[in-house]
């Protein structure tokens, strides 16, 4: 069995953020069948940017739409296909996408691709 790890909002912060406003979460992730365009990836890399703080705000405070509770904290990150039914992607390849940051998910609309690290 795969875990999907993740860190979730547990509450918005009042002021300055801290470790409490965040929870861990593990869930088990069963691979589904993927449709044509889907991209099945792990994440590998995820930023922890400034701008991350915007979107811990309540909905109507947040420029690019706020994080819900419960859900996974979202950022840059870099990512590793490991399966695809989209033209524009092979497994094994890398690309960055923003992301909830958790360790699978499916992806349909990602950057570019990268090239693979050495």
């Amino acid at each position: 069995m795969t875990l999907n790890r993740s860190w979730v909002l547990a509450h918005r912060p009042e002021g300055a953020v801290r470790a409490s406003d965040f929870a861990y979460r593990e869930e088990p992730f069963d691979t589904p069948a993927l449709q044509e365009g889907d991209i099945l990836v792990r994440t590998r890399i995820i930023s922890c940017a400034p701008t991350i703080r915007n979107w811990l705000n309540p909905p109507e405070r947040s420029y690019r739409g706020a994080i819900g509770i419960g859900d996974p904290v979202r950022g840059m990150a870099a990512v590793e296909i490991l399966a695809s039914r989209h033209a524009r992607f092979e497994p094994g390849q890398w690309a960055t996408a923003v992301a909830p940051g958790r360790t699978m998910l499916f992806c349909s609309r990602i950057r570019r691709p990268c090239p693979s690290p050495p």
